[in-house]
């Protein structure tokens, strides 16, 4: 359906094309072997561009509805890895990092997951994580790290939700989406003060159907925020971690999809493919 949607705005852009080497072609009467060249070379590039356009458009389209119809199937205990894939504000979702570049405790070493040509596209960079959400196992506030926040690091931190900087995670091919942290206005002393909170408690809610995972919620405990108001002295954090498995009441990831829209994070991903497709349709 989007791609039928999309075929106006390629037509329209292949019509331009065919109306302007016309015109080259046109000319042509008066200056027979230069124009004609330029005409047929300027027809012979525009064809080749609309087509380019339109394999992209097609290859976003694909990588967008595909990557959360996974079929894997567990038994209780076995691994799903649980990927970070990038940060950025959410009043612009076009302006994305990598996770890791905000100073979150990482593994020692890196390991991407491999990506196809529509996740690159649309600016994917999947990176394994400390996380372990093995499959049907429950567990309350499990370590994943502790460490000491610089003057630096707590700035960064404090930039970033200034900004209202998510994240987006990836799960069993599922992508799903949460806040770093919170901010208030509070009077001290008669004077507004920006009072900045870091979410260091993740709670996983991850629906399955017996031997598929569904899908994967994120929130996180507000009695655990760590306050990272002052940024001149160092801070110790502690991240932990929470996972609770349901069972769904639907059998398939189809199902859910019908019965479940989230808007918030429809508009983040569609956002981000749009953005991709406009900058592919300005540069060729």
């Amino acid at each position: 359906k989007f791609l039928l949607s999309l075929s106006p705005l390629l037509g329209s852009v292949s019509s331009r094309v065919e109306t302007r080497a016309g015109k080259a072609m046109q000319g042509s009467e008066r200056t027979p072997n230069y124009a004609a060249c330029m005409a047929g070379s300027s027809l012979k590039n525009a064809r080749k561009s609309v087509m380019m356009k339109a394999v992209l458009v097609a290859v976003l389209c694909m990588a967008f509805v595909g990557s959360a119809d996974a079929n894997n199937k567990y038994k209780r205990g076995d691994n799903v890895p649980l990927y970070a894939n990038k940060v950025g504000p959410f009043a612009n979702p076009s302006e994305q990092y990598e996770y890791y570049t905000l100073p979150f405790c990482a593994p020692k070493e890196e390991e991407r997951k491999q990506h196809h040509l529509g996740e690159v596209l649309v600016g994917d960079r999947m990176m394994k994580t400390l996380f372990a959400l093995p499959f049907l196992v429950k567990f309350e506030d499990r370590t994943l790290c502790s460490y000491t926040l610089k003057s630096r690091e707590i700035q960064t931190f404090q930039r970033a939700i200034d900004e209202d900087y998510y994240f987006e995670f990836i799960y069993d091919d599922l992508p799903f989406w949460g806040f770093i942290g919170d901010k208030e206005q509070e009077l001290v002393h008669g004077e507004n003060v920006t009072m900045y909170s870091l979410f260091t408690s993740y709670i996983f809610t991850i629906a399955h159907n017996g031997d598929e995972v569904l899908e994967i919620n994120w929130e996180h405990d507000p009695d655990a925020n760590l306050d990272i108001t002052d940024a001149s002295e160092p801070i110790d954090v502690h991240f932990k971690y929470t996972a609770k498995w349901v069972k769904s009441e639907h059998d398939s990831r189809e199902r859910v999809r019908e019965h479940k829209e989230s808007p918030q994070h429809l508009e983040i991903r569609w956002f981000s493919i749009f953005n991709s497709i406009v900058t592919v349709l300005l540069l060729t």
